[in-house]
């Protein structure tokens, strides 16, 4: 049995019974009267429903108790026609946590006087979002309300064959922000669904960005239309600015909330905003400016402590960055503001951690081996700063570091080996050792386990501009930080060029190889193309600098290289990691 719910509470949907009367198919709907203090005349559809009155709780206390009805009667799968903020929010993990039923918020948040788009266009869209029930994926909820004159036309661009489409638009255009993450969500549970999603999900997004922007020109319009009436109005030039920053005119949004200031000098949302404009044109001066002056106005303004904090990160002033956090999450903790919270922790350990790099720099490392600690202690599952604290207290002698950047990638993708005995892996070039410390103090742990390192210690190209002293010092840093590890005797150094030695080396012996040699394309294909065969099946390739661009010789580029030999091998090899780092598993010979 399938049952759908219908909470009811004045000021309510007004047209309950055209509703419940569209609902075609074989459903249960149970109203539930949420305290209302004028419950509508239901005689001519009393055959299709039931009604349960209850004392007004809210709309999550009212669901709840819905549900767990639902669960003693023994439904098998509930819909929820409620859009309620407090409901979206707590209805998921209770039903995840207490009840374990499917779940689908459908439609809801009616408001007392619709628009007349609501009023010619609402029961034929209810029907069909009845109608669909079956293709909306859990844990999925909807706004319906606010609509605008372009609804007709809008649904007309929206062609799906599943109402879950069209709903992931009509969130998106209706709930702005919130419309956008919900389409995120939507978009990677459909990923996971049916192939003709896949193949359509991304036209269908830009069709959602095209009703997103249509829903900003028009409230941009209406904006410019009240200054036209009202050329003083502070207010209208704060929400133009608004719009014009999510619809990506940052600078349109600066000069709106300049002129919302000259008419109001005391609009601290508008020095706050305009900060958030500045920040993301890269103005963190200008930022930081604006952040203070509606901290002087609203002294307790959590949001611009962080953000300002944000800025002076960004601008490197480190410890007035983290004073700045410190007070944005105590402030967020006061206000139960958790999410907020978490962020500014997050922005604070950053901040930590950044402090920690600029003396590890200058060599004052108890000063930065503090900091790290410090960071660990806000977020514990910082890997970057636990990697910095185990390399100080190891004793390490690093001068570089292109590595680090991509210690959350490894750690997900690469930890698991630690637990393979005899875990052989091939490394094309290593320069200082960083990479090769961390796989011998992190993978090779178990018996039998080893490492091959291959460099020239002379540099490559791209390290040509580098003092010959600095580069002739490479090796013996290199041997040193080996010595440093858990295991040295794991680590097998050959001196020469790659291309000469890897031609020398077992067939199908290495469970990782990783090149990171020479930079041009030319070496990094013939790297690529002679490891291939030392790979074991089941193995992982990794290629380092994928980005990498050589300014005068583009063609030389590492992702020409890894392209090509992706293209080539594409049967045979499945890519699971691409950015900075291309990771990839040898499937096949």
């Amino acid at each position: 049995m399938t049952r759908i719910i219908i909470r009811y509470y004045d000021p309510s949907y007004p047209y309950l019974e055209s509703a419940i009367r569209s609902i075609k198919g074989d459903f249960e709907i149970v109203v539930y009267d949420d305290g209302s203090r004028e419950f509508p005349d239901l005689n001519s559809v009393k055959n299709r429903c039931q009604i349960r009155r209850l004392e007004h709780r809210g709309p999550a206390s009212t669901l709840i108790q819905a549900l767990i009805d639902a669960k003693r009667e023994n439904v098998q799968q509930v819909f929820i026609l409620d859009g309620d903020d407090e409901a979206q929010e707590s209805l998921p993990n209770f039903l995840n946590s207490s009840l374990q039923l499917p779940y689908t918020a459908v439609i809801g948040q009616f408001r007392d006087e619709p628009s007349p788009i609501y009023k010619s266009q609402g029961t034929d869209l209810f029907q069909e979002a009845v109608a669909n029930l079956k293709f909306c994926p859990p844990c999925f909820s909807l706004k319906l309300g606010n609509w605008v004159e372009e609804l007709p036309s809008v649904l007309q661009m929206v062609q799906t064959e599943y109402l879950a489409t069209g709903t992931l638009f009509l969130g998106l255009f209706l709930t702005r922000q919130t419309g956008i993450s919900v389409t995120d969500k939507v978009i990677y549970w459909r990923q996971h669904e049916a192939q003709t999603y896949r193949k359509h999900h991304q036209e269908r997004l830009l069709v959602g960005q095209r009703i997103w922007q249509i829903y900003n020109q028009r409230i941009l319009e209406n904006c410019s239309q009240t200054l036209r009436l009202h050329p003083n109005d502070a207010v209208a030039y704060y929400n133009r600015g608004n719009v014009r920053s999510r619809l990506g005119d940052r600078q349109g949004a600066i000069e709106d909330y300049t002129q919302a200031l000259q008419f109001n000098s005391n609009f601290t949302e508008a020095y706050s905003n305009r900060g958030v404009a500045r920040f993301d044109l890269g103005d963190y001066q200008g930022a930081i400016a604006d952040y203070s002056q509606a901290l002087l106005r609203t002294p307790n303004f959590s949001q611009a402590y962080n953000n300002r904090g944000n800025a002076r990160l960004r601008m490197g002033e480190y410890l007035a960055a983290i004073e700045d956090l410190h007070k944005a999450a105590n402030l967020f903790l006061v206000q139960g503001d958790v999410e907020n919270y978490k962020r500014s922790h997050t922005l604070l350990a950053e901040a930590h951690f950044n402090l920690g790099i600029t003396f590890s720099r200058q060599s004052k490392l108890n000063e930065a081996l503090t900091c790290y600690q410090k960071a660990l202690e806000i977020k514990p599952d910082f890997a970057p700063a636990r990697y910095q604290v185990h390399t100080i207290k190891k004793g390490y002698e690093f001068t570089t570091d292109w590595f680090s950047i991509n210690l959350d990638i490894w750690q997900k993708y690469l930890i698991h080996l630690s637990q393979v005995s005899g875990l052989n892996i091939l490394e094309i070039g290593s320069w200082e050792g960083r990479s090769t410390c961390w796989f011998v103090d992190n993978l090779l742990i178990q018996d039998y386990s080893k490492i091959t390192c291959i460099d020239t210690f002379e540099g490559s190209l791209e390290q040509s501009w580098y003092e010959p002293s600095y580069l002739r010092s490479i090796e013996s840093r290199f041997n040193y930080n080996i010595r440093r590890t858990d295991y040295p005797e794991k680590v097998c150094k050959i001196v020469g060029k790659s291309q000469e030695i890897l031609r020398s080396l077992s067939l199908e012996s290495y469970d990782v190889v990783y090149i990171d040699g020479s930079h041009l394309a030319s070496d990094v294909l013939e790297d690529a193309v002679l490891s291939w065969r030392l790979a074991k099946v089941g193995g992982i390739i990794i290629f380092d600098d994928y980005d990498f661009v050589f300014p005068e010789n583009n063609v030389q580029n590492p992702k020409v290289a890894i392209d090509a030999f992706i293209s080539v091998f594409y049967s045979q090899v499945k890519v699971f990691h691409q950015s900075h780092q291309v990771l990839l598993e040898k499937i096949g010979y």
